[in-house]
């Protein structure tokens, strides 16, 4: 979606907000316990992104980047991650 920004009575060109578009999305991982994994996500805007980690649609506290790493893994933390990513204009939430 497109959509005209700021009134009709501003000079200069009309600025356009567009919805973050989806470039990459992290893909199933396997990680042996007591390791390591980094979630990564890349998204194209042309406006100020917020992000929100979830682990099995719970978002997870402070996880409000474009890579989400889970140190010292545990059976625990075997489950669904999902971020969802928004701006102004709208929020695409990719399937991990």
């Amino acid at each position: 979606m497109v959509r005209p920004v700021g009134r009709a009575s501003d000079i200069g060109a009309i600025e356009y907000a567009s919805q973050p578009v989806l470039l990459a999305q992290p893909a199933d991982v396997e990680v042996p316990e007591a390791g390591a994994v980094t979630l990564k996500v890349a998204v194209a805007s042309m406006l100020p992104l917020r992000y929100q980690w979830q682990k099995n649609g719970v978002d997870i506290l402070n996880a409000t980047n474009a890579i989400l790493t889970v140190r010292n893994v545990t059976e625990s933390d075997t489950a669904e991650y999902n971020v969802i990513v928004s701006n102004s204009a709208g929020v695409l939430s990719p399937t991990p």
